[in-house]
């Protein structure tokens, strides 16, 4: 990805990190041109937008966030972009269908569904969120082809693992997965142990955090 793209998108968005973002992607990524890839926690769409230049007008990228505002914002920007290859999906990931209440979160400028009051910047009222497993919206969304899967959500990776072994071991995608496990308890963290549940899917851990996964 060129330079001038990564600055653009940095400008829409407006995350000063981004270009650090894109340049580590692009390091340990390997995205091809045609590729179809899931963005988990898509935010407003810096990821996706990063994605929807690699895959390019021959492959197809599928924007998951959970907050509507996010949403709102996200379909902004791509349409600023002229994107036509992201489809957003306004929907939470998670081990189950459910309601998860999201709150304000205490270590990032995004929302997560750990409650934390003790260190929640603003103190807001959580909001009430539609939450599903990877499994039931990919079988929705009729996906038939998943080639990278990319996870960033505030913890809730390690209760979307719970909901995506169809997904993981019938289209055997790449993963890139965010482990935020520092920031949430440990006992839950060992109940939902990512790695482990990784390799009885099939997969070899290459990284270990941010973790990098292939189907052996």
């Amino acid at each position: 990805m060129n330079e001038d793209y990564k600055k653009q998108i940095r400008k829409i968005c407006g995350f000063s990190e981004s270009i650090n973002r894109y340049n580590h992607l692009d390091e340990v990524l390997d995205i091809k041109n045609g590729d179809v890839v899931i963005d988990c926690g898509a935010h407003q769409g810096d990821t996706s937008m990063y994605f929807s230049h690699k895959v390019g007008e021959n492959g197809k990228v599928y924007a998951i966030e959970i907050e509507r505002g996010n949403c709102e914002r996200l379909n902004k920007n791509l349409n600023e972009m002229n994107l036509k290859n992201v489809t957003i999906v306004n929907v939470g990931i998670a081990d189950k269908r459910c309601t998860y209440p999201l709150y304000d979160s205490p270590w990032s400028s995004t929302y997560n569904i750990f409650k934390n009051s003790t260190k929640t910047r603003n103190k807001l009222k959580p909001i009430p969120c539609e939450c599903d497993t990877l499994d039931n919206i990919v079988n929705v969304l009729g996906i038939n082809r998943i080639d990278f899967i990319y996870m960033n959500m505030e913890g809730a990776e390690y209760l979307a693992i719970d909901g995506m072994k169809e997904v993981l071991t019938k289209f055997k995608p790449k993963l890139y997965i965010s482990d935020h496990a520092k920031y949430l308890p440990k006992s839950f963290v060992k109940k939902h142990n990512i790695r482990e549940k990784l390799k009885n899917y099939g997969y070899n851990i290459i990284q270990d955090n941010p973790i990098l996964a292939e189907w052996r």
